[in-house]
């Protein structure tokens, strides 16, 4: 049993994703009784202009302040994982469902610098049918907070002795018309993980997806979120602003192949941002919502 009160763990590489999904395996693992506070710090972190390209690749985004909004999401998530399969995480992967990302990029990242890149849990949020949990990721770069964002889990049917009652506020509603419709890439969910870290089968399976209860394998929630941001920057231009935030609602698979339409309202350099729906094959239902703004300057 695991007596700590706080657990930190120190990296001087990428976490290993053949080492955090192994662990995710093995069913039984034991876990500590109550939520104990963890935190990763992956030091002298440095993404390769290789995996940039793969990134625009997979998202369709330029250069610019966009891809840089993404980018730490996808690059910098194998920490998160590797925080989410960590023997002093309290719940096992299996059970996790990510419903939110809450993005903020405060300037432009230097790609000949390092990073330091932190992943902490936050507090259990008790629901009505289970509990969530979010999961902090932050960019340093000589010394200033370049980047940060918070992935918010849901555990189903899960209880948490430490968890405080809450919820937090649901999706905006995306009232303008059809800004874009495109067709969904097929696969490329096993190469999209070796950016993320994340090789859950669901991304890359159709028999693993089905046996977990969807219709097929879907898309990573970074890669069609990026997609959404390039199609709505191929039609209304680039947005420039080197802080951008944006929060995002993840209410559904996108599945591969599919008909894809983004709607779209309002615009990101007014009050109230730019409200973003991705719908796919006529589903009345958003499958991803995001309001996407440049933050006033303090």
């Amino acid at each position: 049993m695991i007596e700590a009160s706080f657990v930190q763990r120190h990296y001087r590489q990428a976490p290993h994703a053949g080492v955090f999904m192994s662990r995710a395996m093995w069913r039984g693992q034991r876990r500590p009784r109550s939520a104990l506070p963890l935190q990763l710090l992956w030091h002298g972190a440095q993404w390769s202009a290789r995996d940039r390209r793969r990134v625009r690749d997979a998202t369709d985004l330029p250069e610019g302040s966009a891809l840089e909004l993404i980018l730490p999401q996808v690059l910098g998530f194998r920490l998160v994982i590797a925080t989410l399969t960590d023997a002093a995480f309290a719940l096992p992967i299996w059970g996790a469902l990510q419903v939110r990302n809450r993005l903020r990029s405060h300037a432009p990242i230097d790609p000949a610098l390092p990073l330091e890149l932190g992943a902490s849990t936050g507090a259990w949020r008790a629901l009505p049918k289970g509990c969530e949990i979010d999961v902090h990721l932050c960019a340093d770069q000589s010394g200033l907070r370049r980047w940060e964002g918070i992935s918010t889990f849901y555990y189903r049917g899960a209880r948490m002795a430490d968890a405080t009652p809450g919820e937090l506020p649901g999706a905006p509603v995306a009232e303008g018309p059809a800004l874009a419709r495109w067709c969904a890439a097929r696969g490329g969910g096993w190469r999209f993980g070796g950016l993320t870290g994340d090789f859950n089968g669901v991304h890359w399976s159709d028999r693993y997806a089905r046996a977990m209860g969807f219709a097929g394998a879907f898309h990573h929630p970074a890669r069609a979120l990026g997609q959404c941001l390039a199609q709505w920057q191929h039609r209304q231009g680039e947005l420039t602003a080197s802080a951008q935030a944006l929060d995002v609602w993840i209410k559904g698979p996108v599945p591969y192949g599919a008909t894809l339409e983004l709607r779209a309202s309002g615009e990101p350099r007014c009050d109230g941002g730019a409200v973003l729906a991705l719908h796919h094959d006529a589903d009345p239902r958003a499958a991803l919502v995001a309001r996407w703004w440049v933050p006033v300057p303090a």
